[in-house]
């Protein structure tokens, strides 16, 4: 079946995860969008988390739709359906859906940009609060005691860090702004931010399974906590930010 430069290829089963990730992320790069994303493999579905703020999120999105259009003609649909989660620097998260369906009837024709664009709107599920997730079930441990500053010369005299503590296996985004990288493992870990003067610590991390034990993510200044938050949620998604005093002062 075709349209125009489209043609669609009927599939039984998706193809290879890795390939479909290595030519994603081949697209992105050459559309100029380099961000760090993390990804989990469940079903038909690949499920992706990447960090953004107020003034970039809606072009990061935009980004994000027309690669996978991209990669929609090229393969002739994928059989994979994208599932996003947000993690945006102000300490919320929203989450989004692209599905393999929508980019063919868009691709086909039968879908106008801005139709395509409103089924994702009708996805967007937002918490301004906490990480994405279910927010009954997120536990705020803020503790922000600004201690962390050397008021004379205005420099950040702390070594902060994230620590990350769920048994099973995790995945997320970590780091301040531009800098952000993604990050996996297993058990308790505790992950360097690599900036000597950090604006905001971001820290976003996503349980792998539908497991009841809690996931809790905290932001260190020498050792010491300085905020984080905490999920029990299936698959639950725990988003933290902070803000170095003397980045406040500046």
């Amino acid at each position: 079946m075709s349209n125009g430069s489209f043609t669609e290829t009927d599939r039984s089963r998706p193809i290879e995860a890795d390939a479909f990730v290595s030519m994603y992320e081949e697209i992105l790069a050459s559309n100029g969008l380099r961000i760090q994303w993390s990804f989990d493999v469940r079903g038909e579905t690949i499920a992706v988390l990447y960090s953004a703020d107020n003034s970039n999120h809606k072009q990061r999105r935009t980004a994000f739709v027309d690669a996978f259009i991209e990669l929609t003609r090229r393969t002739g649909g994928s059989g994979w359906d994208l599932h996003f989660v947000v993690a945006l620097s102000e300490g919320a998260s929203y989450e989004w859906t692209l599905t393999d369906d929508h980019a063919r009837e868009y691709l086909h024709g039968e879908l106008s940009r801005e139709e395509l664009l409103e089924t994702i709107d009708e996805t967007v599920e937002r918490d301004d609060n906490r990480g994405a997730g279910e927010p009954d079930d997120d536990r705020d441990t803020d503790t922000d005691t600004d201690t962390d500053t050397d008021t004379d010369s205005g420099a950040v005299a702390a070594d902060f860090s994230v620590r990350v503590r769920y048994e099973r296996e995790w995945s997320g985004v970590v780091g301040s702004g531009e800098r952000s990288r993604s990050v996996d493992g297993t058990g308790s870990e505790t992950i360097a931010i690599e900036d000597d003067h950090p604006v905001m610590i971001i820290a976003t991390v996503q349980k792998l399974d539908d497991s009841p034990e809690t996931l809790t993510v905290q932001i260190l200044a020498d050792g010491e906590v300085r905020k984080g938050t905490a999920t029990d949620a299936k698959y639950g998604v725990a988003s933290v930010s902070y803000t170095p005093q003397s980045a406040r002062l500046e």
